[in-house]
């Protein structure tokens, strides 16, 4: 398990001046069952979003390794969101499956397709996929 104490700054919007801040703390738990690797985050994060009410969201995550087929480490996960203040609800979900690729002792490349699924106006959208890749470097 791990704790982490984690500023985000972001640019969004569509002329990328709209910016927000994101202080969090996550606990992680993970172990392994048979030959899977199992791991569950649980993140509280304050998001100040610049012109807009600040609040506190909670994220909770699980994930599955499977057996390396190769080099390649296939996964899948599922994470769902949580707002607190003026909407109090459960307000978004991603799913997805990927592959983590070693590149090196220390340097990594996980690439996933995920579903993501927001709600807005008490109304659940169809879902956006998207391709993600993040490379990951152990220090």
């Amino acid at each position: 398990w791990g704790m982490s104490d984690i500023m985000s700054l972001r640019s969004k919007g569509t002329d990328a001046n709209s910016n927000e801040s994101r202080p969090r703390i996550a606990l992680e738990l993970d172990g392994k069952v048979g030959p899977f690797k199992i791991a569950v985050r649980n993140r509280f994060e304050y998001r100040m979003k610049e012109d807009k009410d600040e609040y506190w969201r909670y994220r909770a995550r699980a994930k599955v390794k499977f057996p390396k087929v190769g080099r390649v480490t296939p996964f899948l996960y599922e994470e769902v969101f949580y707002e607190f203040g003026d909407k109090d609800e459960l307000n978004g979900n991603e799913a997805g499956v990927g592959a983590g690729i070693p590149l090196g002792d220390r340097l990594g490349l996980d690439v996933d397709l995920r579903c993501c699924h927001s709600r807005s106006d008490g109304q659940w959208g169809t879902g956006d996929i998207h391709l993600l890749t993040v490379f990951k470097y152990d220090f």
